[in-house]
């Protein structure tokens, strides 16, 4: 029978919720050794803030580095190396605080798997300060 996976996460307040969907990946689209992933459309200033995470797809634990990007394709701040359980998440927040790369307005980062034979997939996501709203950004493979 096939199977269909998927997954909505969501703040809930006395308002109501509000939150983002991530879709299930198959192996065919996850990040390997020598597939990096990007993260397009990132933002750290007074009106947005970011969180990345990696899922680790396999039965082993997985390493992985983030590298974050100025809009002009600089690297700025620090690599972020991650450790992530089998069959697990591991969510970097505030990633521009964490490398050191200070506020930026319109960034991008990468996400390298570092495990040999590992498969990861990763996300961001993007908050609006003032409503606490995200916009999920699905890891592209170029």
């Amino acid at each position: 029978v096939p199977l269909c996976v998927a997954s909505r996460t969501f703040n809930q307040d006395e308002t109501g919720t509000f939150g983002g969907f991530l879709p299930a990946v198959t192996a065919g689209e996850a990040l390997a050794p020598g597939r990096a992933g990007v993260l397009p459309h990132l933002a750290r200033n007074a009106l947005f803030r970011t969180n990345i995470g990696v899922t680790n797809l396999g039965e082993e634990a997985l390493s992985a580095t983030i590298r974050l990007f100025a809009e002009s394709g600089a690297a700025v701040g620090a690599p972020i190396p991650v450790t992530v359980p089998p069959g697990g998440l591991y969510q970097v927040v505030d990633p521009f605080g964490v490398a050191g790369a200070g506020d930026r307005d319109v960034a991008f980062a990468t996400v390298e798997v570092t495990t040999p034979g590992g498969l990861a997939w990763a996300y961001a996501s993007v908050i609006d300060n003032r409503t606490g709203d995200p916009t999920i950004v699905p890891v592209e493979v170029p």
